[in-house]
């Protein structure tokens, strides 16, 4: 990890403008020694802070106050930033006020983050890639998101988080996780409603959650084309429920989505037990994925479906530990201390308590696994070890080969 900041020959002085020493940033140390002094992340002309003098940087400044929640659960620390951001490189310093009261605010955690860029050129690109990681990360302060931000000097610790993914790289991985281009939103949805009818059935539930999937396409479907997807897959799903070994949506288990270790087979094989129908690894091609027309090589294709299986886990997740924890407060255990647990907490619980709290403690156990894998490294780990699980010959791809177009390797099939 690499970046420049610009330094000030002052501490703590709000009136001044001009930053002149240029500091190579590429360790702890580095950072520490530079910081101690007020610092910009950008060069300006003459020196001179302003959005008007920007010339060029390769960092970007975020600040992170926690002024969005009162409850100290809902406080970021940079412990947590790694967790959300294992594979992303970043960098903080500690903020003079860090763990003390700011005017009528309790003291929290309040820090300044390092994400290093490409070179930009632009203020309003600057500024356009710190608006976007707000909109990721909304705890980010949502008003020092321009161009000429200056920090006050600092002697604190320092936080080096060294990451194989830029935050642009991030950012660019968030969109394309949640957005379906043009091209490939007939297939997309066609996917996705079959799949929310054989799990939840032809139900008012099913429906909301396919147009909520289809909120993401870009452009939008019109609705008449959603609608006759929807029905498609309705006339598909009362096909299936008359199917031998059909099994009723609210019969079906939760527990389809939670491996039976954690580990990335374990994860693995929940995916393969989602997709197989859409994915395929042949030696020749690598990964395939049937995009409702033909099989399609292409291993951003595996991963944005590996993606979506997380995004279901998450949500699956994050119902269960609500569910275990609304438990726990029918049966006069306090929401705050199920979360901060511990062992003396565990010790005052009578059995129905201490049973309900292994509950959720599986679940948040479960929902820390599936964060897990929502990282690029792990993502790649459990594609690699579901590729022997959908190894199959071409000949087994039984679809019609299509005419190639450019930028689309289309597999001729036997």
């Amino acid at each position: 990890m690499k970046f420049t900041l610009y330094a000030a020959d002052c501490t703590g002085n709000a009136k001044n403008t001009i930053y002149p020493h240029q500091k190579v940033i590429t360790s702890e140390a580095n950072l520490k020694k530079a910081v101690a002094s007020d610092h910009v992340c950008a060069k300006y002309d003459n020196d001179t802070r302003s959005d008007a003098n920007f010339q060029l940087s390769d960092v970007v400044p975020m600040d992170c106050d926690n002024d969005h929640s009162d409850n100290p659960d809902d406080w970021i620390t940079p412990e947590k930033l790694s967790e959300m951001l294992t594979d992303v490189a970043f960098a903080v310093t500690y903020s003079r006020h860090h763990m003390l009261a700011k005017g009528s605010v309790s003291a929290r955690p309040r820090f300044h983050v390092f994400f290093p860029t490409m070179p930009c050129k632009d203020a309003a690109f600057h500024k356009s890639i710190k608006a976007r990681i707000h909109k990721e990360l909304p705890f980010f302060d949502g008003n020092a998101l321009d161009a000429s931000r200056f920090l006050y000097g600092s002697k604190g610790d320092v936080v080096w988080h060294e990451g194989s993914l830029t935050i642009e790289d991030w950012l660019q991985l968030m969109k394309t996780s949640r957005s379906i281009p043009q091209g490939q939103r007939n297939s997309t949805m066609s996917r996705m409603a079959g799949r929310l009818v054989k799990r939840f059935g032809v139900t008012e539930d099913a429906h909301a959650k396919f147009l909520e999937k289809a909120a993401e396409c870009d452009p939008p479907l019109d609705d008449a084309e959603l609608e006759n997807i929807w029905a498609s897959a309705c006339k598909f799903g009362r096909k299936v429920t008359s199917q031998e070994g059909y099994v009723p949506p609210d019969q079906y288990s939760e527990n389809s989505l939670i491996p039976d270790d954690f580990s990335d087979v374990g994860e693995a094989r929940t995916f393969v037990d989602c997709y197989s129908e859409e994915i395929a690894f042949t030696v020749a091609t690598n990964y395939l994925r049937y995009n409702g027309v033909y099989w399609e090589e292409s291993e951003q294709a595996a991963v944005m479906a590996i993606i979506e299986h997380t995004d279901t886990q998450l949500a699956e997740a994050d119902r269960q530990v609500e569910e275990k924890l609304s438990s726990l407060e029918n049966l006069g255990v306090p929401r705050s201390l199920a979360i901060a647990g511990g062992k003396k907490f565990k010790n005052e619980l009578n059995p129905e308590q201490l049973a309900a709290y292994g509950e959720f403690e599986f679940s948040n156990a479960y929902r820390g696994f599936v964060m897990k894998y929502r990282n690029i490294r792990s993502l790649n780990n459990a594609l690699d070890a579901a590729k022997p699980l959908v190894l199959k010959h071409p000949a087994a791809l039984t679809t019609s080969p299509k005419v190639s177009t450019a930028g689309k390797r289309r597999i001729p099939l036997i």
